[in-house]
């Protein structure tokens, strides 16, 4: 039973499209936190010792009118990047940074 050069050819095509969505659906930043006027709405990917801290912090120094969604991940140097989307001035993105780099 050969399998037919053609069939190959489609099941390689097919693999690679679903891998080419699966990696464009994947997250490059594992650590999401969304914050409102109501407090921090989720939190994912951060350590359990440090969401309380960061939670209170977001609430009482950010405390945002709108949604804020900030998202962290290590580089491969170990750097901290962050990306910080939302009404949000540019000092308050940077305090957003240096905190998590403090805590992360």
């Amino acid at each position: 039973m050969l399998i037919h050069p053609a069939m190959l050819l489609y099941v390689l095509l097919g693999v690679l499209i679903v891998y080419g969505i699966w990696t464009s659906r994947r997250s490059n930043w594992p650590i999401k936190i969304v914050v409102s006027s109501r407090g921090v709405e989720s939190m994912r990917g951060l350590p359990a010792s440090r969401t309380a801290r960061v939670a209170e912090f977001l609430e009482r120094d950010l405390a945002p009118e709108s949604r804020v969604v900030i998202r962290a991940a290590r580089s491969k140097s170990g750097r901290l990047r962050t990306k910080v989307t939302g009404a949000v001035d540019d000092g308050t993105r940077q305090r957003i940074r240096n905190f998590l780099y403090a805590e992360l």
